[in-house]
């Protein structure tokens, strides 16, 4: 299919991006063909989508989101089902997430975890046209440790033998990423052996598959580093030592801070969160800005994602944006830039996806707002485009009340 996108205001990914005019972005079947004149073109061989001076941008790029959460609870919908219908109603779930992932703007997603294979799965099918959706960074059945009270989730592994089976599974599974749960949760204090994690990223990079650590204090984090792995979840506030590993490591710090922000400043009846369990959010959260702010500061990449957690849905990656912004001190341009063409980059896929030019995948979002105004223009796109499929008056199922109470917590800060 050939579409000829005319009478937009084009922003184009890049990090010095301002808004184009009078131009039309020509895409061919996946592919962006061409962008040009508008007045000196004919498109009489395109189906024509008057964009009526709304702005046209890359699809947004998530960093870290898994399809198992709704964002309602705490835990996975996934450990409520009996085996004999687990596949089914999974694949249905997914489906349904995926889909707000993708009518919200966000076009290129990096899994957290899944279960057993169903990443892949999910990708194949949109790669097959089977269903709609973004393309899936697939990280599959993440790789976890015995003590872990996230045992139902993980492939669990205790000792060497049984982490290089755990990667040789996700090689099995066509992982693109390894994601490794060296830690629980902020609410809970297991950690895995640091021997065992070096094993997981030893074995994983040698068959070529990138890693994904999520480590909530300090010790693991740097054991993570000194591994050096690919890519390094939220992060605790930083010293001097581990400023100088990421420096060694090139580890991707991906943000995200939505989480911890929701648990700390929702109301407690909402959260369920004792006041102890409030200070600890509250406690990561300053870490987690502290290493965001001092690596921005450093020049080490960072990435954006919405994380996981309780009252973080699939449709608001929006505010992690905002967040970023607030807290980090940037403009609008920049946080728009990570999570278009920076998070392409980080990903291994900025020459295909990320920003608008000829070759690259037809991949982009319409808004009726500039975002370079306001992020918040992000919060309901007109359209999206995902490899040149066009999605148009789309809409979302939004939880009203979710949205209430997160629209408080943008007001607080």
């Amino acid at each position: 299919m050939k579409y000829a996108f005319i009478n937009g205001i084009i922003l184009d990914g890049t990090r010095n991006m301002k808004p184009r005019y009078h131009q039309a972005i020509l895409t061919y079947d996946d592919r962006i063909e061409s962008i040009t004149d508008e007045n000196s073109s004919s498109f009489q061989d395109y189906e024509v989508i008057n964009l009526h001076g709304n702005y046209i941008m890359p699809g947004l790029i998530n960093m870290s989101s898994s399809f198992g959460f709704d964002g309602k609870s705490r835990t996975s919908r996934l450990l409520s089902l009996p085996e004999f219908m687990k596949v089914n109603k999974i694949k249905k779930i997914y489906k349904k997430e995926l889909l707000k992932q993708l009518y919200s703007g966000v076009t290129t997603v990096l899994s957290m975890g899944s279960y057993q294979n169903m990443d892949s799965v999910m990708n194949s099918y949109i790669d097959k046209e089977l269903m709609d959706g973004p393309r899936v960074i697939a990280a599959n059945q993440p790789i976890g440790f015995k003590e872990s009270y996230l045992s139902d989730l993980c492939m669990m592994v205790s000792n060497d033998e049984e982490a290089g089976d755990a990667v040789s599974q996700a090689y099995i599974n066509k992982n693109d990423v390894v994601s490794i749960m060296a830690t629980d949760d902020i609410f809970h204090h297991h950690q895995m052996p640091g021997s065992l994690l070096s094993s997981i990223i030893s074995e994983a990079h040698r068959l070529s598959l990138k890693t994904a650590v999520y480590a909530s204090n300090q010790e693991m984090m740097k054991t993570a580093l000194k591994c050096h792995a690919d890519y390094l979840y939220m992060g605790i506030s930083p010293d001097v030592e581990t400023i100088d590993l990421f420096k060694q490591s090139n580890t991707v710090l991906i943000s995200g801070l939505s989480p911890l922000i929701n648990d700390y400043l929702l109301d407690a009846d909402k959260t369920r969160l004792n006041k102890e369990d409030r200070h600890k959010a509250k406690t990561i959260l300053q870490g987690a800005i502290s290493c965001l702010e001092a690596c921005m500061l450093e020049e080490i990449p960072v990435g954006i994602g919405s994380g996981i957690g309780f009252y973080v849905t699939h449709y608001d990656f929006w505010r992690e944006l905002i967040h970023f912004k607030n807290f980090c001190h940037i403009s609008n341009k920049f946080a728009l830039y990570c999570a278009t063409y920076n998070n392409a980059k980080l990903l291994g896929l900025g020459s295909v996806t990320g920003s608008l030019s000829s070759g690259k995948y037809a991949d982009m979002i319409v808004t009726r707002e500039n975002p370079l105004d306001r992020l918040e223009a992000l919060k309901d796109p007109v359209m999206t485009i995902s490899k040149g499929r066009v999605y148009k008056d789309i809409t979302i199922n939004k939880n009203i009340q979710i949205e209430k109470a997160l629209d408080r917590i943008i007001d607080k800060l």
